[in-house]
């Protein structure tokens, strides 16, 4: 190992962070008009900050190692002190200080200073506890970081082609990853952990003249603040905005480019603000959010990229390059429901993307899933709307990969024959000694494809270009009718040009050779093709019959679905209906406690008989006394209300 201490060097060796607290201490203290001793600056860093002294003391002494603060010897000049020297630090100039070099201050990794292992390719530095990986020729030979050789291994499979649509992926993810660490968290110039007493100048002079500044000029002076990055940041202050702007001017030739930015951001935010800030939070979770963003973009960039641009609402049918495996995925609570793999973990569980609304994601067990081809019937009872939008949108991704699939096939073939037409002239004949089993290939395939692909001897015409291939029924899954069906006249003129064909190849056969080898092999290729001829019919019947349940389902479905339709509009009448109800309820009992409520106030108005008949009383006596007619009125004079009438009383007084 006496080569590892010969390539390690220390470059710095005091924390950034705890450098800029003392940065602000001294000029705290200076702006205070007082010395900044190191007992000052302690006191200071244990009050405010929380610090331990020995700590702060320690961390004084590597930083004027660093040359990040300069120590001095002076006398005051008046004071307690006058005429004594000491020792007090400050805060050199860029003069004073060395920032020259290639390599950074800080390991890449872990942020910290210490001996470093610096990369011949770049300006990072490594601890080497934080290289997982490091092998003792990366100390013998030149020791080149991670990042530059994934670069360099994927510049080396860089298309020029792919780089603009690389670029236009990367200025997606950037647009996602500015959420997690917005442009004005971006502060370059101070830490703002003393706001009131920041200030660029370090002088005793500067300082006392400083204090007589009113407040907006001081404010305006802590803007241009911008020493501190210079003096602790030796990589370029990235930002997401400046990678955006790389990436739209294309400049990105690897996804491992932008991971280093990336990184670059989260080691400059770490370094100036400190390994436990907010916005050095903010920064770390941007990372895992690029690193997922950089999978999702390495898992699939057609996906990646219609998914984030979505000009078509179709866009999840169309096929990727390479296409995706198309299975039955359950998730909890759901029937199985057709989606795409986008990747198999361990061969035992399936990463999935549903079709149908929203798209969602899940990671599940092999077992949960089915092929694409099985039985859905079995599988899916009852089927809802939102199914039936999924195998809508199933059914045509199917037919958008047999569309390209046909006419990648088609631009192949086209490629072969100028080949073969660029080697054996202009035109070619058709080969008497053609194996008879690649004639039967023709005839192997679907119909439809067929009659794309079919090749006719020079001898039989030309036949026109026959319809496109209808699409089966649109509520089933694609299982019953991922086949491409003609209609019967397609059927027959299909029949009838298998049979010529093969009455054309027998001429040609007899007229190029009358050898009895010849005359068999034609007997051959006539009876394997009437085979395959008789396997056309079936398929075509069975085609139909499914045809014919398909249109079924479909009148079933649309019945189903006014019938629904219907209901719903009973159903809002009838909440029509009880909310009118409600409101002349509402109306009537409101009109009922008024009316009571003053019946109650009438009743409590009047003065009611006192001999207990419970009629109204209408003859007064005295006070609170009355009566309902003469008769009440003796009746109850008799019995009590003659010894205690007042009425009586009163007119004695006045006698």
């Amino acid at each position: 190992m006496e080569t590892c201490s010969t390539q390690l060097k220390v470059y710095r060796r005091g924390d950034p962070f705890t450098c800029q607290r003392i940065w602000d201490a001294i000029k705290v203290i200076k702006f205070d008009r007082k010395s900044a001793t190191a007992e000052n600056i302690i006191r200071y860093c244990c009050k405010h900050y929380n610090l331990e002294g020995k700590f702060v003391k320690g961390q004084l002494g590597l930083l004027v190692e660093d040359n990040l603060i300069l120590k001095k010897s002076s006398a005051p000049v008046k004071g307690c002190n006058k005429g004594v020297e000491q020792t007090i630090y400050a805060i050199p100039l860029e003069s004073e200080i060395d920032l020259t070099g290639k390599n950074d201050w800080y390991c890449f990794n872990c942020h910290k200073p210490g001996e470093v292992l610096a990369c011949t390719s770049c300006p990072r530095v490594y601890h080497v506890a934080c290289l997982n990986d490091l092998k003792h020729e990366d100390f013998t030979e030149k020791f080149v970081c991670l990042f530059c050789k994934e670069i360099k291994f994927e510049e080396s499979k860089e298309d020029s082609e792919a780089r603009g649509e690389l670029n236009l992926l990367l200025s997606f993810a950037c647009a996602r990853l500015e959420e997690k660490l917005p442009i004005e968290n971006y502060v370059w110039n101070s830490v703002n952990n003393n706001a009131a007493y920041s200030t660029p100048f370090t002088t005793d002079r500067c300082a006392a003249r400083l204090t007589k500044m009113p407040k907006q000029i001081k404010s305006s002076v802590e803007e241009e603040e911008k020493w501190r990055a210079m003096f602790l940041l030796r990589l370029p202050m990235m930002s997401l905005p400046k990678m955006n702007d790389r990436a739209d001017r294309q400049v990105y030739k690897s996804l491992a480019q932008f991971r280093m930015d990336t990184d670059t951001v989260v080691h400059n935010v770490t370094i100036f603000h400190g390994e436990h800030s907010p916005l050095a939070d903010s920064a770390r979770v941007m990372k895992r959010d690029c690193a997922y963003e950089l999978g999702e973009i390495n898992l699939c960039r057609d996906c990646y990229k219609r998914s984030n641009m979505q000009e078509e609402p179709d866009w999840f049918c169309h096929p990727c390059n390479p296409s995706h495996e198309l299975v039955y995925a359950k998730a909890k609570g759901f029937p199985y429901w057709p989606a795409k793999v986008l990747r198999i973990i361990n061969g035992k569980e399936y990463d999935v993307r549903f079709f149908g609304h929203g798209h969602d994601r899940l990671t599940l067990d092999k077992s949960f899933t089915r092929p694409i081809t099985c039985n859905v019937t079995s599988l899916v009872p009852k089927r809802s709307a939102a199914w039936v939008k999924a195998v809508d949108e199933l059914r045509k991704h199917q037919v958008m990969l047999a569309e390209a699939t046909l006419n990648s096939s088609n631009d192949e073939e086209e490629y072969g024959d100028d080949n073969q037409h660029g080697k054996n002239g202009a035109s070619a004949k058709p080969s008497i000694a053609e194996s008879p089993t690649q004639n039967r290939s023709h005839y192997l395939k679907p119909f439809s494809v067929y009659l794309n692909r079919l090749e006719v001897p020079a001898g039989v015409d030309k036949i026109d270009e026959l319809s496109e291939p209808l699409i089966c029924g649109s509520k089933l899954p694609f299982s019953e009718e991922s086949i491409v069906s003609q209609d019967v006249a397609t059927e027959n003129s299909l029949m009838d040009l298998i049979s010529s064909t093969v009455f054309q190849d027998n001429l040609l056969f007899s007229k190029a050779n009358d050898t009895e080898n010849d005359e068999i092999t034609v007997k051959d290729f006539v009876s394997s093709a009437m085979s395959q001829d008789d396997k056309l019919k079936e398929e075509f019947l069975e085609l139909m019959a499914a045809r014919e349940r398909i249109v079924a389902l479909e009148k079933e479905v649309e019945s189903q679905r006014q019938q629904i339709q219907t209901q719903k509009q009973l159903i809002d009448s009838q909440r029509d209906e009880i909310e009118t109800q409600k409101h002349d309820h509402a109306s009537m009992v409101h009109t009922l406690k008024e009316q009571h409520t003053k019946e109650i106030a009438e009743t409590k108005s009047k003065i009611w008989c006192s001999n207990g008949c419970g009629a109204e009383g209408i003859y007064h006596c005295c006070f609170s006394v009355a009566y309902c007619n003469t008769i009440c009125q003796q009746l109850h004079w008799k019995s009590s209300h003659k010894k205690s009438c007042r009425r009586e009383r009163e007119s004695k007084r006045v006698k």
